[in-house]
């Protein structure tokens, strides 16, 4: 893919996720197609079972492909409730989920195929990615909503760290943007707080 095609790409794509995370986008409407491929999955992809955030052992992080295994099923609450519980500084956080773990360069190096399939695994991917944490702020603004500043606070937190984690040079740059609007949202989110 040249260049020029693949920074349209990025722009088009980049511009409706900065907007829906600044609020200048209408709230998307969660469709779940009867069937849909594991997010970001490839053929020797292993999916962690989804299981709830007490059944970790103390200081080992939750991987973030539990979280997308929870939310693909349905149980938007557990995966938030994990999601919410990943320790975002550990490097091993995002193993497992492969359009993750390709920086820039390492996806200019691919062939045109692989681009092709890296970039097509990144879209779908961006858009679960959006969904997890605009539902981890919602359950935010629900609990500051009901008086409790504290876990409200917890998952402002969390998304922000998880946007912090996406704008990683690690990463591809359909990813690194996706992660400036999230770190954005949440920090509106957090300076509401105060």
């Amino acid at each position: 893919m040249n260049t020029g095609i693949r920074l349209f790409v990025v722009a088009l794509l980049g511009t409706p996720l900065t907007a829906s995370f600044c609020g200048c986008a209408k709230p998307e409407v969660e469709a779940r197609p009867q069937q849909q491929t594991s997010v970001g999955s490839t053929a020797n992809r292993q999916e962690a079972p989804a299981q709830p955030a007490e059944s970790q052992a103390p200081g080992k992080s939750i991987p973030f492909t539990n979280v997308l295994a929870a939310w693909e099923s349905g149980a938007k609450d557990d995966a938030v409730k994990q999601f919410v519980s990943i320790q975002w500084n550990d490097r091993a956080v995002f193993a497992g989920v492969p359009a993750l773990n390709v920086s820039e360069d390492g996806f200019k190096s691919l062939d045109a195929p692989a681009r092709t399939q890296m970039l097509n695994e990144c879209i779908k991917l961006a858009s679960a990615l959006r969904a997890i944490a605009r539902h981890a702020l919602a359950a935010g603004d629900q609990a500051l909503a009901s008086g409790d500043k504290p876990t409200a606070k917890i998952h402002y937190e969390a998304v922000r760290h998880f946007g912090e984690a996406l704008t990683s040079p690690e990463r591809v740059l359909v990813i690194q943007q996706l992660g400036k609007g999230i770190v954005g949202s949440a920090q509106e989110k957090e300076s509401g707080l105060k």
